[in-house]
């Protein structure tokens, strides 16, 4: 019996200590994770945005508050592709983003409003820095990596860019003078939102496509894009016929002007 009963009181004591052990790990990790989601989220942030756009991402500081249900992000910074003099294609001061679930396949954003954003569109006569990253975005970027794996979905319902402010640089022009232009506020509905989610990647494509072609069509329409390929142009984001319309309301404002002119100079 004595033999039997240590037995039994060894056995418990064995299954009493990994059990405490295993929640000790447990309660350990989950504080681990609570005291450094915020790091870890913006590794993540990073991580997928890179990746995605094919250029360096990086995030000054994030926070994360699960209570609130809000993140919180400063010093958005988005690189220059390869070829551009500059380092930065975008930097956006801070960005409010207000959530709804959050988890490790659910990522649900009903609002994002940035303040501050500066929006730099380098042009060159074959090519712009943003439709260069526009040329090389990766949509699959947050896809299943295999038949046991879970894709990661993101739900957006909301973009606002408050504050933004474009200013261009064209390489032709012989003043090498930079035009800058504040568009009014911009708000999208619905990036990247579907029924089911989209893809990190799909997500995040989408929003580098509107800003993108905001920004080329407002320096288009500023006549900004002179010497600018049509090719160059459709792959910042701009349609053909949007090209040619534009292009040929210059040209009727410029007879226009001309003739006014004429018939001016002609009474005097």
């Amino acid at each position: 019996h004595f033999y039997q009963t240590g037995f039994i009181m060894s056995t418990a004591k064995a299954a009493l200590t990994v059990t405490s052990l295993a929640t000790a790990m447990l309660f350990g990790g989950g504080i681990y994770l609570y005291m450094n989601f915020s790091s870890i989220a913006k590794n993540l942030a990073e991580d997928y945005a890179t990746r995605t756009l094919g250029v360096k991402v990086n995030i000054d500081q994030m926070q994360v508050s699960l209570k609130k249900n809000t993140i919180d992000i400063v010093g958005l910074k988005i690189d220059n592709p390869d070829g551009y003099s500059s380092a930065h294609a975008v930097v956006i001061e801070k960005v409010h983003i207000d959530t709804g679930a959050i988890g490790p396949q659910l990522l649900e954003f009903k609002s994002i409003t940035t303040s501050g954003a500066d929006i730099f569109l380098a042009i060159k006569s074959d090519a712009t820095n943003l439709g260069d990253i526009r040329k090389g975005l990766k949509e699959n970027i947050g896809a299943a990596e295999s038949e046991s794996d879970s894709a990661v979905v993101v739900i957006m319902d909301k973009l606002l860019l408050n504050g933004t402010v474009y200013t261009a640089r064209n390489t032709m022009a012989q003043d090498q003078e930079n035009l800058t232009f504040a568009p009014l506020p911009y708000s999208m509905d619905a990036a990247g939102h579907a029924s089911t989610g989209v893809l990190p990647g799909q997500a995040i494509s989408g929003i580098w496509k509107e800003i993108s072609e905001n920004a080329v069509r407002s320096a288009h329409e500023h006549g900004y894009m002179q010497g600018v390929s049509a090719i160059a142009l459709r792959d910042a984001g701009m349609g053909q016929m949007e090209i040619y319309k534009n292009d040929l309301d210059k040209g009727i404002d410029a007879v226009t002007d001309g003739l006014k002119d004429l018939f001016e100079s002609g009474e005097q």
